[in-house]
């Protein structure tokens, strides 16, 4: 049985996408998605939206969801792992949109993102 495992699951939207798009492929056919969040309110509600997926795609007797607010236990056994945490004020999306101050650099840089901060040569 395929574990794949998801931190920072509460996405609704993009954690429901993934999902549903994980269930077409034939290794997916026998699954656990460990649902890994440290907000328990966000992962009670993705919980309930992928049992629904599950209902919907005929796969809630072959595949198995383990919600949980412990890292390692998700991690524990997973063949895949995406990480969708939001660290921050603000998303790197919204940064970018918005235009934000590049601490080096000290201009605005607006859709272009300045990368040096994440270059080893910078």
């Amino acid at each position: 049985m395929t574990k794949f495992a998801f931190i920072g699951a509460g996405s609704l939207q993009f954690t429901s996408s993934c999902i549903r798009d994980l269930l077409t492929l034939p290794a997916f056919t026998e699954c656990e998605f460990a649902l890994m969040d440290t907000n328990r309110q966000n992962l009670d509600n993705i919980v309930k939206v992928v049992q629904k997926i599950l209902f919907e795609m005929g796969r809630a007797d072959t595949c198995k969801i383990s919600p949980t607010t412990d890292r390692a236990e998700a991690l524990k056994g997973a063949d895949g792992v995406l990480c969708t945490v939001f660290n921050g004020r603000y998303s790197y999306s919204q940064k970018v949109r918005r235009g934000y101050q590049c601490g080096r650099h000290e201009k605005r840089i607006g859709y272009i993102p300045c990368l040096a901060k994440y270059s080893a040569y910078a």
